[in-house]
């Protein structure tokens, strides 16, 4: 039944851009509150629909507003945002593959991305400088900070998800300039229900351990004068690695997991200064490796921003960080010159910034150099000559990236015909351990 119908991944962009997370005209309902609608009769108009629409999930509750939108092929699909969460909640069970105008139709969840992922803070008040900076534009439905696994400290940065996608545009519109933090949309992340202080009360991490000396006996000696223990993991990949080992001790108790932290931690055993303290929920293990896995994917992305707003200096900070780079030949080492799309002119870099320049004037390169006469055209070199604009990067984008700024002197920009600028750093090839433009 619903073949060929639009999905909620396929409509996102459209409705970001056309409800701003479910939130018109009157009073704003919570995103959590917002249902996706599809499978809709395509012959009745946009009109039809939103009426049939509301009086059908008026059933559930009170309808703040419906939006019906159509896809790229023509297909109807439409947002109900109801102005109690409750109701949205009832209606998404009973809702689904239910009937109107004659078609049987499928609801989920909207998926309204209010997420963003902020930077730069000061790792001993992350929260406290989150809420300081963010809560200005709106109010914030949840704050994850993410940490490292073998220290248990945060890294500087957090993840936070306010509780309406208008706020979080004006945040990121807002911040997105400043040199003070660095900002980028991050996929919204809902917490799960954690235990008390997000740890296991039975459970202790020993580690630090002597990778060449310990075993699970010795550490059941250890540790089995605090209480009955009921089981022992122990991680020791260090004989091949040169790491030290590690261990998760479960109690019987709580309060024989609370004894052996007050005893052990810090101690010297087998010529190691062991590291003791309660064991994290799996729950918040997975949500932190979740937070860890996005972190490192905007990294990557933005290709080390924290160097490179350094890096540039009195440069503005650039949005765009991405080049169409043609597949190169890892056999004979032959890499291609990187292509651009629209055309652009490469800005070599200079002491002051960016260099003036004449923005590329429209048509191709050929036409352009037929109608000189052989004369230079002025502001267009031979190398913005060189550059060929593919079609349009529908696919082969691949985002700008380096192992460290140190290692190549300073990025040129480019400027499209319409004047917006576009940083250029060198991809760097890992296996041939070169960079390339």
């Amino acid at each position: 039944m619903f073949d060929n119908q639009p999905t909620i991944d396929e409509c996102a962009d459209s409705a970001d851009a056309d409800m701003s997370g479910c939130a018109q005209a009157g009073k704003r309902g919570l995103p959590a509150g917002c249902l996706f609608v599809a499978s809709l009769d395509a012959t009745k108009s946009e009109d039809h629909l939103q009426q049939s629409v509301s009086r059908h999930f008026a059933h559930w509750g009170r309808v703040l507003h419906v939006k019906v939108l159509r896809d790229w092929a023509d297909r109807p699909y439409a947002f109900v945002q109801f102005e109690n969460i409750n109701d949205a909640e009832v209606a998404l069970k009973e809702a689904h593959n239910s009937w109107i105008n004659g078609r049987q139709i499928r609801v989920e969840k909207a998926r309204v991305n209010r997420t963003l992922f902020v930077a730069k803070l000061n790792p001993d008040h992350v929260e406290e400088e989150i809420r300081s900076i963010l809560e200005q534009f709106g109010p914030l439905e949840e704050i994850s900070i993410p940490k490292n696994f073998n220290t248990g400290r945060n890294k500087g940065c957090g993840f936070v998800k306010f509780c309406y996608r208008d706020d979080a545009i004006a945040a990121f519109n807002s911040l997105r300039q400043t040199t003070t933090y660095f900002l980028e949309w991050a996929e919204n992340l809902d917490k799960p229900p954690f235990e008390t202080n997000e740890e296991d009360t039975h459970s202790i991490y020993v580690g630090n351990l002597n990778e060449n000396l310990i075993t699970k006996e010795l550490l059941h000696d250890r540790f089995e004068r605090y209480g009955k223990i009921e089981d022992i993991h122990l991680v020791n990949r260090g004989r091949d690695y040169g790491k030290p080992a590690y261990a998760f001790i479960r109690f019987s108790e709580a309060s024989s997991a609370e004894a052996a932290i007050t005893q052990e931690n810090d101690v010297e055993y087998l010529e190691r200064q062991m590291k003791v303290r309660r064991r994290l929920t799996q729950e918040y293990r997975n949500f932190q490796f979740e937070l860890n896995r996005q972190h490192n994917e905007i990294r990557r992305r933005s290709a080390g921003h924290h160097k490179c707003s350094n890096f540039l200096g009195n440069r503005q900070p650039v949005s765009h960080m991405y080049a169409n780079t043609a597949q190169y030949n890892q056999g004979s080492g032959s890499i291609p010159s990187t292509t651009f799309y629209p055309p652009m002119q490469i800005i070599p870099p200079n002491s002051s910034g960016l260099s003036p320049v004449s923005v590329t004037p429209p048509g191709s390169f050929s036409e352009r150099r037929n109608s000189m006469d052989g004369k230079e055209e002025e502001g267009v070199t031979e190398n913005a000559r060189d550059i060929v604009p593919p079609p349009p990067p529908m696919s082969g984008v691949v985002p700008i990236q380096r192992p460290d700024f140190h290692m190549f002197p300073p990025m040129p920009f480019v400027q499209t015909i319409d004047g917006q600028l576009y940083s250029v750093v060198p991809y760097y090839h890992e296996s041939a351990g070169t960079f390339a433009m």
